[in-house]
Formats: C-alpha cells, sequence, structure tokens
C-alpha cells in the first residue's frame, strides 16, 4: 500500500509538471540570466545603461524564481496530498516523511515517473 502512494504521488507530479508552465518558467530564468551576463560584459554599454538594465533584469529574475517555487511547492503538495489523506483516515501510523525518504521510495518514484511520462507521450495523441 506503501509503494501504490508513492506511485500515486509520482503520476500526480508528472501530469503537474506537464500542465504547469514550470519548463518555460525555467527558459524565462536562464533567458533572462544569460542577458544580463551580456550586459554586464559588454564594453559598449555605458555604465549608466547597465544599472538601469540590470534592475529589470534583477526584477525578472527574482519574479521568475518566485514562480519557481510556487510551481514546486504546489506540485509537492498535491503529489503528497493523496498520502495524507490516507494517514489522516485510514491509517494514523503511515509516516510519510519516512516513506518519501527511503532510497526505495525514491527509485520507485523515478521509476514510476519515467514509465508514466513514456506511457503518456506515447498514447495521449
Amino acid at each position: 500500500m506503501n509503494y501504490l502512494l508513492v506511485i500515486l504521488a509520482s503520476f500526480i507530479a508528472v501530469e503537474l509538471f506537464l500542465r504547469l508552465p514550470v519548463i518555460d518558467q525555467v527558459h524565462q530564468l536562464f533567458g533572462t540570466t544569460h542577458k544580463a551576463g551580456h550586459v554586464i560584459t559588454a564594453r559598449a554599454v555605458s555604465d549608466h545603461w547597465k544599472e538601469r538594465v540590470m534592475l529589470r533584469y534583477a526584477r525578472e529574475i527574482m519574479l521568475s524564481s518566485v514562480k519557481l517555487v510556487l510551481f514546486l511547492t504546489g506540485v509537492l503538495m498535491l503529489a503528497v496530498l493523496p498520502a495524507f489523506l490516507v494517514q489522516l483516515f485510514i491509517d494514523p501510523s503511515l509516516s510519510i516523511e519516512a516513506l518519501f525518504s527511503s532510497w526505495t521510495a525514491v527509485g520507485v518514484s523515478l521509476v514510476a515517473a519515467t514509465l508514466y511520462y513514456i506511457a503518456r507521450a506515447r498514447f495521449a495523441r
């Protein structure tokens, strides 16, 4: 039963990652840091302009980082929610921390998420 909860959490996490714009936020974050790096190293750009544009880039990086943290927190909360419900209503002795932090559970989760992603990509057309 415990590993069924891990597998269910893996499936939920994969679905949420595919439906939420997590990858778009990562690309936006990397793009902004890449542009900021070019501005900093550019010799043809004045220091005054660098000050102005770096404030904008810093704001974009901060907002992308906050969005990523919120997405990842939401994915984690929603993926582990079934285990919390099982602990609350069915088995109060279930240790969620021990369940999700064991190496076996991490391996089961990795295999389940990978297989679910492959199956979903192949059959969800």
